[in-house]
């Protein structure tokens, strides 16, 4: 009963978003912000480790800051919604890769992936770039999919190969997916269009992609042995059903564009947007291959299952929304950013420089991107920095990609190190902490360069 309930709880945050982004009732952000505190309530004795003790942490360090300033009750309540958005499109994007499950994409997605991947060139780029695609519709659930689809191969230290390209792949969709929290904080918190980045971001992804992939052959020495040879005999596997591989890659495309014209055509933000699709895109994928019932079970499960067990982020998100609105609320977020400002002050993309730098370095030592984010997010003014909102945007994009693929706290760290048996340590900081860096310095020179000659 108790997990029930807090499934509802959890579940009531979406809902009400919704209801207050569409429907924009005097009272409504009053209800979700109750709501939001109420799964907190719920969640919290049952939240666990890193996100338990940031949770505490920053909700006892914004009820100080809430009292030492005297806040009302308005502003209190308030405070717990700051993250709802994030809440909204984490918790119902899952829903939109159900299809995925029951569809019958997998047996031909192995297929292709035993069939075509024999050389240590092949792993690496079929495995980064089929976790940036599969990604955009599964997000975290990538990790054991692809995972488990490159185990049909044999290719010696196949392990580190595999784990580096699905962590890099899933860095790179965070540039730009819609479906990804990262996007869909920066578009609601500063009012911008998913089309004002959307181009900038895909510049970013191909860059990862292409950085990763060049870094790992370099590690591999792929090019001083060269790859004209095949590490191995091409397989014998059954017939690839293309049919359904065409299928999939045309439910992508149709998702991409309809989530496109619906942010070019109509008054709502993508991110409000992106909880409905998540919800109705899949009944219509499911009606179109005549599995409604598989739906509709899989529907139930995860109500009843999987949304009772979202405690921790829960926990997470609320407590940094409210420890976020808590230093806006006292005026030390204007501090912070002076402080910010005068960092990056130096020289030309400083103020990007540093606020890379700051999140990437405090996810090392265990803060969650979200956290020094929704803080920047709160209290950093573009114009004060004298960069535009874009650039803030895709710089806190940035700065999320690169600190979770860099982080051994952060989720898809943690996650691709259950799969793959390693230490979460070993592939954020010895696996892909020099490949973050590099990156980090190509798109602080990137977001300058653009800002300057095309007015970005």
């Amino acid at each position: 009963m108790t997990k029930l309930f807090r499934g509802t709880c959890i579940a009531l945050i979406p809902v009400v978003f919704l209801l207050q982004a569409f429907l924009g009732l005097p009272w409504i952000p009053g209800l979700l912000g109750w709501v939001s505190l109420l799964a907190l309530v719920q969640c919290l004795p049952g939240s666990t480790g890193p996100a338990r003790r940031s949770g505490i942490a920053l909700l006892a360090m914004g009820i100080f800051l809430m009292l030492a300033s005297r806040a009302t009750f308005v502003q209190w309540l308030s405070a717990f919604t700051k993250n709802a958005v994030i809440l909204a499109v984490m918790l119902t994007v899952p829903i939109l890769g159900l299809p995925l499950r029951y569809g019958g994409y997998f047996a031909p997605l192995e297929a292709f992936y035993t069939r075509y991947v024999y050389s240590r060139n092949r792993l690496y780029l079929l495995s980064s770039v089929m976790s940036l695609l599969i990604g955009v519709l599964l997000n975290f659930a990538v990790v054991p999919i692809v995972y488990q689809l490159s185990r049909g191969t044999s290719i010696e230290g196949g392990n580190r190969i595999v784990s580096t390209a699905i962590v890099r792949g899933y860095g790179a969709a965070v540039f730009w997916a819609p479906g990804f929290i990262s996007v869909g904080m920066m578009l609601h918190a500063l009012n911008l269009e998913w089309t004002e980045i959307l181009p900038t971001g895909l510049l970013l992804s191909a860059l990862a992609l292409g950085l990763g992939w060049l870094l790992e052959m370099l590690r591999l020495k792929v090019f001083a042995a060269g790859t004209a040879t095949p590490e191995g005999e091409e397989p014998k596997v059954s017939t690839i059903d293309w049919r359904k591989l065409g299928e999939l890659s045309m439910v992508g495309l149709i998702l991409i564009v309809a989530i496109l014209l619906v942010d070019l055509l109509t008054p709502f933000p993508v991110v409000n947007v992106i909880p409905l699709f998540a919800v109705f895109f899949p009944v219509a994928w499911s009606a179109a291959i005549g599995k409604k019932k598989d739906l509709k079970d899989e529907m139930t499960n995860y109500a009843r299952s999987v949304l009772p067990n979202q405690r921790n982020d829960v926990v997470l998100f609320v407590s940094a929304g409210f420890f976020g609105a808590a230093l806006q609320v006292s005026g030390l977020g204007e501090r912070m950013a002076a402080v910010m400002q005068g960092l990056g002050g130096y020289f030309p993309g400083g103020p990007v420089a540093a606020i890379l730098l700051s999140v990437i370095a405090l996810g090392v030592i265990g803060v969650h991107p979200v956290i020094p984010i929704t803080t920047y997010l709160a209290n950093l003014n573009p114009a004060a920095l004298a960069i535009s909102s874009r650039v803030l945007a895709v710089t806190l994009i940035s700065s999320w990609a690169l600190g979770s693929g860099s982080s051994p706290f952060s989720g898809v760290n943690l996650l691709m190190s259950g799969q793959a048996g390693v230490t979460s340590t070993e592939i954020g900081l010895r696996w892909n902490l020099g490949y973050t860096l590099i990156l980090g310095v190509m798109v602080v020179l990137i977001l300058s360069g653009l800002q300057s000659w095309v007015g970005l």
